[in-house]
């Protein structure tokens, strides 16, 4: 692992800088006071979904989302206003076009339409609920390997592969998208495999070229296996503590505030149980996020220690009446349209038991935040596929509008990672690929084959996990 601790040292050590995102996370006094008080109490009412309204309804609807955007929404100067605008043209120009009775199913769709720039990069935002899926559909990436075709690698960083006593080097793939991975194997091997990343519609036969030490090529055809993320029920809690003779297997699916308060507490505190492990496998693979507060509290109770636990990170929280009147706060009238902004530094943590970190593509948002917490400590190897990247705007709350009942759902907070890229619908790859659905299968082969742990713990953990 020293390796991966490195490049996670080093990934700690890059924080998105306040002057570069300066437009992003700067105060924005147009913002204040877009909103009626009578209008932000209408928002934070529920409303019922209809199927038809007049135009003068969809137009003040229209007129309200995109207000409450501008007056609310933590990324919309990250997007900017001029694409806004644009979008809240072009839906009046479709509605001047319309009949006096306007579908809410065609109001919903075309302001998806407008505001696809914002949609396909801000996988937590969401306009008009019954499509929403069929968008991310779209966008989102995939994890798929070459099954049963894998490499060596030599000294020099060549990828190669012996057949019939004689070496074949990889020359070259077909397809830009295909690159070559470390993979961990149900037997507990790492090998390189072929794998793609890449939408769904990219993910055409591809083939690859070796050639041996006289120049010779040949070709072979890859055929794609698609990744499966475990099959729990999402945003079920399925908190587990098993501990065997020195391996320690920690499960937790949802980390969702008042719902589970009582047991994430539990959660937290046992932290402490880790400690003298000969190893932990950290389950996060189904886990839908939360609050970041409970895995911090964790790591702090395993580390023994009350300092914090924080990754490198920008974030700018959106100060509005909107959602100070959701959260029960004041607020003074001169700081609406105010951006609290902030550099935060990570710290390392030296940390010499192997924590091992389960995750697919539907861990995310707090999920994926306790991911990034946990790769603050040394000897920590995040195994199986990309996570499901909802990262670029926190603090969610979800809304309706009066007249038509279509659904909105943004956050108030921006947060930019590491070199600032946009990870949402693509995620955070794993140190190591693997198959979610096989994944604890395939650590537990590890640590046995390594010698980590003994094969009689392996068996009982997994019998526990089972039952």
């Amino acid at each position: 692992m020293v390796e991966t601790s490195q490049t996670h040292r080093a990934e700690l050590e890059h924080v998105p800088s306040a002057a570069d995102f300066a437009d992003a996370i700067s105060d924005a006094p147009a913002s204040a006071g877009l909103l009626s008080e009578s209008e932000v109490e209408s928002l934070l009412r529920g409303h019922a979904a209809m199927e038809t309204v007049s135009k003068e309804q969809s137009q003040s609807d229209v007129s309200l989302l995109f207000r409450t955007l501008q007056s609310a929404y933590g990324a919309y100067e990250y997007f900017g206003q001029e694409k806004f605008d644009a979008a809240e043209d072009a839906v009046t120009q479709w509605l001047s076009s319309q009949d006096d009775e306007i579908k809410v199913s065609a109001l919903g769709e075309k302001l998806q339409e407008s505001l696809a720039f914002m949609l396909t990069h801000d996988a937590h935002a969401m306009i008009y609920e019954p499509a929403a899926e069929e968008i991310e559909a779209q966008v989102r990436y995939e994890y798929f390997f070459a099954d049963g075709f894998f490499f060596s690698k030599d000294v020099n960083g060549s990828y190669y592969m012996v057949n019939d006593g004689e070496r074949w080097t990889l020359s070259s793939f077909s397809d830009e998208h295909v690159s070559v991975q470390p993979t961990l194997l149900q037997d507990g091997r790492i090998v390189y495999q072929p794998t793609l990343f890449a939408l769904r519609k990219d993910a055409v036969q591809s083939s690859v070229t070796l050639k041996n030490s006289s120049g010779k090529a040949k070709i072979y055809r890859l055929d794609w296996t698609e990744s499966q993320p475990l099959d729990v029920d999402l945003g079920t809690l399925d908190y587990r503590l098993i501990q065997e003779d020195g391996l320690t297997y920690v499960s937790l699916r949802s980390l969702v505030s008042g719902t589970y308060d009582n047991m994430l507490a539990r959660y937290a505190r046992e932290g402490a149980k880790a400690r003298g492990s000969k190893a932990v496998i950290y389950d996060l693979r189904g886990n839908v996020g939360g609050s970041d507060s409970w895995p911090r509290k964790w790591i702090q109770s395993f580390l023994g220690t009350q300092n914090s636990i924080e990754t490198s990170m920008l974030y700018a929280q959106k100060n509005s009446a909107l959602f100070a009147a959701e959260n029960s706060e004041s607020l003074l009238p001169e700081d609406e349209g105010t951006c609290f902004a902030r550099e935060v530094h990570g710290t390392w943590y030296e940390n010499d038991i192997p924590i091992i970190v389960l995750v697919d593509d539907h861990c995310g948002s707090s999920g994926e935040g306790a991911v990034q917490l946990l790769k603050t400590l040394d000897n920590v190897l995040v195994v199986g596929s990309n996570t499901a990247g909802y990262q670029l705007c926190g603090n969610i709350s979800t809304f309706t509008l009066p007249y038509t009942g279509i659904g909105v759902r943004f956050g108030s907070t921006l947060f930019l990672y590491g070199d600032g890229e946009n990870v949402d619908h693509r995620g955070y790859a794993p140190d190591v690929w693997c198959d979610p659905q096989d994944a604890l299968a395939s650590v537990l082969a590890l640590l046995k084959e390594q010698g980590v742990v003994s094969a009689d713990a392996c068996k009982t953990v997994r019998e526990k996990i089972v039952k």
